[in-house]
């Protein structure tokens, strides 16, 4: 059982690297072809994402791509150096001729993704050929730039042609609401448009969300790109590792995204506490883990509400949610969370695929214990709010669709994918 994994542009990449780096930080000398050990956990992880190399090393299931060779160059030296894993130099995609995408999905979709294609599902042909068993295919990008949201879609597409039996999942990172890129919200709705129908399901992760992470939780006041993959490396790394007694990892993620017109999922994770804290402090219990991680489905209090004085706890509306708790367990068990009342779900959703909770008496990267929170709910409703609107206002003046028009992309394109994200936000505010 393996997972093979799409890295598109910089970020995609270097979340890429983060993540097999993570996976081989907690193996520790598990990533060694020495390593004799009857361990199972070690045995699975290492066939669910790398495969063993003749010079000793494991390579990692994975293809990079980029329309610019400095990152994947930058990322092959580093490994080079020092590591007990590296990628196979073969997977490593690059248009060397015609240059980057320019920040623009339709460049990066319509003429890019279309050089590089059939290199891309060659290499992905080849890494499924060469699993036992294949699990699932995880993408990995950001929706600000034109190579991870443009040739990332257009190279999701053809998966979903070529292998229509596979299961794909995209993580799309979402740029800072301040602003990285001008044409930021253009890119991210036209992805999520066509990730919406090429994709069975779509971890949504903001930016904002990882930095006040970094900032607010593990102290961290200069923070950086690395800083924010490794965090959302590690949170990937928990729901993905095995699990004692499972079949398929993808069972686990199934319920998240059993409806067609609800692909979006949120992730949490606790405790993240910087390294010379935890010497002070005692191992937190499952249930103050739990609770951590449950406020992030809170619906805020609005002071300025008629009836404050009468407000309650009220939480998002969940299509599913999953907990995956990591560390030994014993007697501290975990409590009877919210998140298994029926209250919260639509009546449609089978009760026992609501919530499911998942466990792993082995602690994961040497953390006493770890929880991670996977929800498909209506949180998702404000970020989608801001990238509409903000559409909307470039969009009514015309700002900066003559560059989309160059690559082929008329403004009633772009005005098919403002709408299915209008009907996408509409679903979850339904919900």
């Amino acid at each position: 059982m393996s997972y093979v994994s799409l890295q598109f542009g910089q970020c995609g990449n270097q979340l890429g690297y983060e993540l097999y780096s993570t996976i081989g930080e907690d193996l520790g000398t598990g990533l060694n072809r020495k390593h004799t050990l009857n361990d199972g956990y070690i045995e699975t992880s290492r066939d669910y994402w790398f495969r063993e190399s003749k010079d000793g090393k494991f390579t990692a299931r994975a293809i990079m791509i980029d329309t610019e060779k400095k990152v994947i160059d930058g990322i092959l030296t580093n490994l080079k150096r020092n590591s007990q894993w590296k990628y196979n130099d073969y997977n490593a995609v690059t248009n060397r001729v015609s240059g980057g995408s320019g920040n623009n999905w339709a460049l990066g979709f319509s003429v890019r993704g279309k050089e590089i294609s059939e290199v891309v599902i060659n290499c992905t042909r080849k890494e499924l050929e060469a699993c036992d068993r294949v699990d699932s295919i995880l993408c990995l990008s950001s929706a600000a730039g034109g190579t991870g949201s443009g040739v990332g879609c257009f190279i999701t597409t053809q998966l979903a042609d070529e292998f229509p039996g596979t299961f794909i999942v995209n993580t799309l990172v979402l740029p800072f609401e301040t602003g990285e890129v001008i044409t930021q919200n253009y890119n991210t709705l036209l992805a999520l448009a066509k990730l919406y129908d090429a994709s069975h399901g779509i971890y949504l992760v903001e930016n904002d969300v990882l930095h006040r992470v970094l900032t607010s939780e593990l102290k961290i006041s200069n923070t950086d790109y690395n800083a924010m993959n490794k965090v959302l490396a590690e949170q990937l790394g928990s729901i993905y590792q095995p699990i004692q007694n499972e079949v398929s990892p993808t069972l686990r993620i199934l319920d998240l995204f059993s409806h067609s017109s609800y692909k979006l999922a949120s992730i949490w994770s606790s405790p993240h506490v910087s390294t010379p804290i935890t010497a002070f402090e005692p191992v937190p219990k499952w249930d103050a883990l739990e609770r951590n991680v449950e406020r992030n489905l809170k619906i805020p209090f609005d002071f300025n509400a008629n009836n404050a004085k009468e407000y309650i706890s009220q939480y998002y509306r969940s299509v599913a949610n999953l907990i995956v708790c990591r560390g030994p367990y014993h007697d501290d068990k975990i409590r009877d969370s919210f998140l298994k009342s029926k209250d919260i779900y639509p009546n449609w959703m089978v009760p026992a695929r609501q919530c499911q909770t998942v466990r792993n008496e082995r602690p994961f990267l040497q953390k006493d214990k770890f929880i991670t929170l996977v929800s498909n709910s209506s949180r998702v409703k404000s970020v989608l709010d801001r990238v509409l609107d903000q559409s909307w206002q470039m969009f009514v003046h015309k700002a900066y669709l003559h560059q989309y028009a160059k690559y082929g992309l008329e403004n009633e394109e772009m005005l098919q994918a403002i709408l299915k994200c209008e009907t996408i936000l509409k679903d979850y505010k339904r919900l």
